[in-house]
């Protein structure tokens, strides 16, 4: 069972200057959180480079044209602990990124980083 979800929009990027500590901050979360729903911990730990740590996390990065790293699309199904892995990496994440989802239900939702966390937001809607 799980939330399935598709990733309908994102801006996300890394600067390449953050590649490493992305990665360490990737192999800290995964240390101390070891039962990850739709994710392998020991995957994460034993990644050579934070490209094979985001296939993992399913999430599978490319590099621009100016070197930095961003999300090519969601490779998972279902909603797992991303908003706490994506959380660990908040503060490398370049300030107004956001992932954007639809849920199973229809629900509509972005994952929003602000230079320093990962927060869910919900849409607002109006039909004037």
């Amino acid at each position: 069972m799980g939330y399935c979800m598709d990733l309908t929009e994102n801006k996300f990027k890394i600067k390449k200057e953050n590649e490493v500590n992305v990665l360490k901050a990737l192999k800290d979360f995964a240390e101390e959180n070891t039962q990850l729903r739709w994710v392998d911990s020991v995957v994460i730990l034993e990644a050579n480079d934070v490209f094979s740590a985001f296939e993992e996390i399913r999430y599978p990065l490319e590099i621009d044209a100016n070197g930095d790293l961003v999300l090519e699309y969601f490779s998972g199904e279902k909603l797992g602990d991303d908003k706490l892995i994506l959380n660990s990496i908040a503060k490398y994440v370049e300030p107004n990124s956001y992932l954007q989802f639809s849920g199973e239900d229809g629900e509509i939702f972005r994952y929003v980083f602000n230079g320093e966390t990962c927060e869910e937001k919900a849409p607002k809607i109006s039909w004037e």
